[in-house]
């Protein structure tokens, strides 16, 4: 998923994913008011055929309103999925950003550090980079953006 180095930017297209899935449900929508608008034109129609051709009508018509349901079912859980995706990138960006800040804080730490303290980093163990961790605590999962709106659910968490 793009750019797993501190500070990295994944390659996602953040916006987009979330434009696909709000197209994804409105379509899926307008199907569902296409198979209702199209079930009051096959009632009026079953009124008045009769017989063999009456029967196979309301056949067809029973595949066709299952096909309308599994391609809306389908294109929800399609929009879902863009939506989990945005939030899995989210989560990657923001651990890229943390890596970042962690690196970051740990440079500054080392460097703020006198001679004396240096001298007991060399036989004691530099504890910079446990500092700058516990100063940038691991960000939680973000929540995933639900339909049919698809709004972003948190602003990017750049430390």
């Amino acid at each position: 998923m793009g750019d797993v180095r501190a500070g990295g930017v994944v390659d996602f297209d953040f916006e987009g994913s979330l434009i696909l899935a709000r197209r994804m449900w409105a379509l899926a929508d307008d199907l569902l008011a296409k198979n209702g608008s199209r079930s009051v034109a096959a009632a009026t129609a079953s009124r008045e055929w009769r017989g063999s051709f009456g029967d196979e009508f309301s056949d067809r018509r029973a595949i066709e309103s299952e096909s309308y349901r599994n391609v809306r079912s389908g294109l929800i859980d399609g929009a879902n999925a863009w939506a989990q995706a945005w939030a899995t990138a989210m989560d990657q960006q923001n651990l890229n950003n943390r890596a970042a800040q962690i690196e970051s804080d740990a440079d500054r730490i080392s460097d703020e550090r006198g001679r004396l303290q240096k001298g007991v980093d060399f036989f004691n163990g530099d504890d910079s980079w446990d500092r700058a961790v516990a100063q940038n605590p691991e960000p939680g999962p973000y929540p995933v953006p639900r339909g049919p709106g698809f709004h972003e659910t948190e602003a990017d968490r750049n430390y």
